[in-house]
């Protein structure tokens, strides 16, 4: 059915405007070029089918594509930002796909490729209604803006902990909305795809093909719009993270000669997860949820550092920077970056790496590749799979699974051993993490249950002290956690939906009377610091410098053991340096 050209004077009109403002684009901007030829095709495209079908797939594509500007308006608004170039050719790509995906279609149906013509209009339609699908679903129960972090997060996850986080992030009050996004989806996705058995005028080949030809150069043009960010920079990402697995033999020939006749010695990291110190009242929380560790903060043993931050408040970013050399205050490319355990493994340590975290995921794999580089590396619940390849059905992990494995682990009294402990903490779910039994704070809110999970870290902290301090040759343990959780604001951890408070986590140091004998000095410059500002990119160079390695690649002013640690609040960062430190109280 042919569209009636009621008003072709304004038609032909509108096509002059193009023309000087095509004439104007080669003289101005590169959006201005994309825009100008977005509509140039659009209008020719409409020529050459001049249906209704053609104009409403046209203007209900072009506009639901570009419907994630308002999106990213409302979000960059709150960020007091502005991003014109990413809006315009977002605009750009779903008018140029809106107009070339139909006549792609419809010509193919014409043409001796008939079967391909539906899957064509399918997968059009894929491209133009599922990428705003994702982003307005996602805003709408994480109340944050698909980015590059949140598609981090999707890779390095795997089944049951996604599970958990949909059980989350979606109560059963918002099922409904759900169901209804969906449902527009799949009628969206059928009618758009119908384009190829309704009525049309023939195409002349060398019309479509043409503009066909420059649609394709148009959407490559328009690439680095508001979606297509999210896939370069999770590709960069990936890429620089299998740089950094490809180069370890290059960091490990870097280290050889280093010295490895330093005093033996048992030193524990324990790796926390989604602990807000603000929710512990050994920092002065009014619920009792670190008894623990606010008694032994009392005795000489333990030094509790005040204003420790996370450098990200997602756990692959963080403990990608925590556990090498890189940081936010140094240039060093990821591949360069020398790890912990890398140097403690030249300086002569045995290293034991034990999580009671899954390593299943695509973007697990720097992680994995940390840990597995130790002498033993053990996942206590490595891909949360039956044997079978089924999903478990129970999502209950307890860092108690840690501790009865923690004490099958035997250490030599006159060797040096570096032991990595990584715990569950208080990773999402939080009644996941303790005992069905085990609620001191009860558990009718979010915070309770919080509350919950952190009160048994307090205790699971306990038990790997007393059991590690036991050892003859235990000399000190650092805990710190990835991030925090902003569960007082109603989130949890999520760089989309970055709040300071995420970044609010613990720092705690234990220390035998055996080793604070014998780095006298060391200890008092660490006492001295108690109240200075880290982020937890630092916890290499504080481990290096508490194990008395010297790997070339630290500077004094980044490490708080040192006298000349440079603790000026405003030199720190968080986000990877994108956001910086805002302390408690600061932002409200």
């Amino acid at each position: 059915m042919r569209f009636p050209h009621v008003l072709p004077r304004p038609l032909w009109l509108a096509y002059g405007l193009l023309a000087l403002s095509l004439l104007a684009a080669l003289l101005h901007s590169p959006y201005d070029i994309t825009l100008t030829g977005s509509l140039w095709l659009s209008l020719f495209a409409w020529r050459l089918l001049p249906t209704r079908a053609f104009l409403s797939r046209w203007l209900v594509g072009a506009l639901a594509f570009s419907s994630v500007i308002l999106l990213r308006a409302l979000h960059l608004v709150w960020m007091q930002l502005t991003i014109p170039g990413l809006s315009l050719f977002t605009a750009v790509f779903g008018m140029t796909l809106a107009a070339a995906a139909p006549l792609g279609a419809v010509a193919l149906r014409q043409s001796r490729l008939s079967l391909l013509a539906r899957p064509f209009a399918l997968l059009a339609a894929l491209l133009l209604f599922l990428p705003p699908l994702i982003f307005w679903g996602y805003y709408a129960f994480a109340h944050a803006c698909f980015s590059t972090d949140t598609m981090q997060a999707i890779l390095q996850t795997n089944p049951a902990e996604a599970l958990q986080y949909v059980r989350d992030a979606v109560p059963p009050a918002r099922v409904p909305l759900l169901l209804l996004l969906l449902g527009a989806f799949c009628v969206l996705l059928s009618w758009y795809s119908r384009i190829t058995v309704l009525p049309a005028p023939t195409l002349k080949r060398g019309g479509a093909s043409l503009s066909l030809l420059c649609g394709a150069l148009l959407l490559a043009l328009s690439s680095y719009n508001i979606y297509g960010i999210v896939a370069i920079g999770t590709a960069r990402i990936f890429s620089a993270q299998q740089a950094f697995v490809a180069s370890a033999p290059q960091r490990l020939a870097r280290l050889q000669g280093l010295p490895q006749d330093g005093p033996p010695g048992l030193y524990v990291l324990v790796i926390g997860e989604s602990a807000n110190r603000l929710h512990m009242s050994a920092y002065g929380y009014a619920r009792d949820t670190t008894p623990w560790l606010r008694q032994i903060q009392r005795t000489p043993d333990c030094l509790l550092f005040q204003h420790a931050y996370a450098n990200f408040v997602a756990t692959l970013p963080a403990l990608s920077y925590a556990l090498t050399a890189q940081n936010q205050y140094e240039e060093t490319d990821a591949e360069d970056a020398t790890t912990l355990i890398e140097a403690a493994k030249a300086a002569g340590f045995h290293t034991i790496y034990l999580s009671n975290q899954g390593k299943l995921g695509l973007y697990s794999t720097p992680l994995v590749a940390i840990a597995s580089e130790c002498d033993e590396a053990v996942w206590l619940h490595p891909q949360q799979f039956l044997s079978k390849g089924r999903e478990e059905k129970s999502l209950h992990i307890e860092d108690s699974d840690l501790v009865s494995a923690l004490q099958g682990i035997e250490t030599a009294p006159d060797s040096r051993t570096l032991l990595v402990l990584h715990l569950m903490g208080s990773h999402n779910t939080y009644e996941n993490r303790y005992p069905e039994d085990f609620h001191p704070f009860g558990s009718e809110t979010l915070i309770d249950r919080y509350d919950n999970s952190i009160t048994y870290t307090d205790a699971i902290l306990q038990q790997i002290y007393d059991d590690v301090r036991q050892r003859p040759d235990f000399a000190c343990l650092v805990y710190f956690s990835d991030h925090g959780e902003a569960v007082d604001e109603g989130y949890m951890h999520n760089g989309d939906a970055y709040r300071p408070s995420m970044t609010y986590i613990p720092l705690v140091l234990l220390a035998s009377d055996t080793y604070r004998a014998r780095a006298a000095a060391k200890w008092q410059t660490l006492a001295a610091h108690r109240d200075a500002y880290f982020t937890n990119d630092l916890i290499y160079d504080l481990m290096l410098s508490l194990m008395d390695i010297d790997t070339g690649d630290t500077r004094p002013e980044n490490d708080i053991a040192s006298p000349a640690y440079d603790a000026t609040p405003a030199r720190f960062r968080t986000e990877h340096g994108a956001e910086p430190i805002v302390p408690p109280g600061a932002g409200d």
